[in-house]
């Protein structure tokens, strides 16, 4: 019985360090298992915080060039605010850059760079008719053109694509009259019904309807002795221009001074508003010009000596306006060709060659037509004043979209 007991304890003993060994094992097994387990988390969290990091950076690059291309938009539209393109006036990498110094430094990048952060725009018409939104060349189409600006910052590029229109001043000028003169009109050569003589006032068949009798609206100077007639030589006018008929207009009601203070505005704008001393050159009378000067000064429109080609300003479709204020003294000379309006606060005198008005003109002084200058209505080139004078860009609504960026710089229009 000793011996069946003590091997039942040798037993139990072996049994019970066995089962102590056995769980050490588990035990190991377990802590090593747990630690894998550790490892492989720690390994996942690291990669998870790196993919998110990675992504957060690359989202944030990707809102940073969104927003790098929607001010390219924008100063784009300030550049075509100032600067509509049309085939004579093409708008080229110069008209970005010349407004983008800030907007570089604002966002550290390099207009057109091949690498590193960079930003491109390009403008091209919204109808294959033509790239400028020019029509056929001498209109200014339906104005309307597509800006499409791409960014890349730190290699991560978005861009986009908005459709812009342009907005006039319209100034509404009246019609129906050729020339208005608060002063007198001085004609000393030979009329008649032709189109040959130098010295006429007359209107081509462009209006409406065809040809309507136009005004020549002369109030003459305050009572003299003896009398002097508000028209110096009746035979100045063609056909179809009736000589103070009742009812005509004065200056200001042709030009009101509403109107003067607007283009005034816009001028200044544009570039176009000389005062102070500063005089227009040659290229400055197309489109709008605005010229302060008091009197004693001088403006000349066209070439001084003339020669036997027309030095046109504007044209039909694209006429201009010229404000003289101030009482300074608008000379005309040379083989000039105007389209447009031409206004003055003091007087309009022609002097050499065979300068001629394609429009209207008004003046609060005389008008000396000296035997050379003529004045021929065209009632279209009344009518499209409406759209010339750009004062801002906007965008169309519903014409704006986000698009895939391209792998290459967008050739900007030429």
């Amino acid at each position: 019985m000793a011996q069946n007991d003590g091997g039942r304890e040798m037993f139990a003993y072996s049994s019970s360090r066995f089962y102590q060994e056995g769980s050490r094992g588990s035990t190991l097994i377990l802590f090593l298992g747990i630690v894998a387990a550790l490892c492989v988390l720690a390994v996942a969290l690291v990669t998870v915080l790196a993919n998110a990091q990675h992504f957060t950076s690359r989202d944030k690059a990707r809102t940073t060039a969104f927003d790098v291309a929607e001010g390219a938009v924008d100063v784009t539209m300030q550049s075509l605010s100032t600067g509509w393109p049309t085939e004579s006036n093409p708008w080229t990498n110069a008209s970005f850059t010349a407004n983008a110094p800030a907007f570089a430094n604002t966002f550290g990048v390099t207009y057109g760079a091949a690498q590193g952060d960079a930003v491109w725009v390009s403008v091209v018409d919204d109808t294959s008719d033509s790239p400028w939104d020019a029509g056929n060349g001498t209109s200014l189409g339906n104005g309307r053109l597509w800006v499409d600006a791409q960014a890349r910052v730190n290699g991560v590029s978005a861009r986009i694509r908005a459709m812009v229109e342009a907005r006039f001043y319209e100034p509404n000028v009246p019609r129906g009259v050729a020339v208005c003169s608060e002063g007198r009109l001085l004609s000393n050569a030979a009329g008649g019904n032709t189109a040959s003589g130098k010295n006429k006032i007359g209107m081509q068949d462009v209006s409406i309807g065809g040809p309507q009798p136009v005004a020549i609206a002369i109030w003459g100077l305050p009572s003299e002795d003896p009398p002097v007639p508000p028209i110096e030589n009746s035979e100045v006018a063609w056909p179809y221009v009736d000589q103070n008929p009742p009812g005509m207009p004065h200056a200001d009601e042709l030009i009101t001074p509403q109107m003067i203070t607007d283009l005034t505005l816009i001028a200044k704008q544009t570039g176009k508003l000389f005062e102070n001393g500063a005089l227009p050159g040659h290229d400055d009378f197309y489109g709008l010009c605005v010229v302060k000067a008091p009197a004693g000064t001088t403006i000349t429109l066209g070439q001084s000596g003339g020669g036997s080609n027309p030095d046109p300003y504007n044209s039909p479709t694209l006429p201009g306006m010229l404000l003289v204020l101030g009482g300074a003294t608008l000379k005309l000379t040379g083989n000039t060709q105007y389209y447009g309006v031409v206004y003055s606060e003091g007087e309009i005198a022609a002097d050499k060659g065979n300068p001629i008005i394609f429009g209207m003109v008004v003046t609060k002084g005389s008008f000396d037509m000296r035997g050379v200058a003529q004045v021929i209505y065209r009632e279209d080139c009344l009518i499209n004043l409406n759209h010339q004078f750009q004062t801002s860009t906007k965008l169309v609504p519903n014409f704006w979209r986000e698009l895939t960026p391209v792998a290459h710089t967008p050739t900007p229009a030429p």
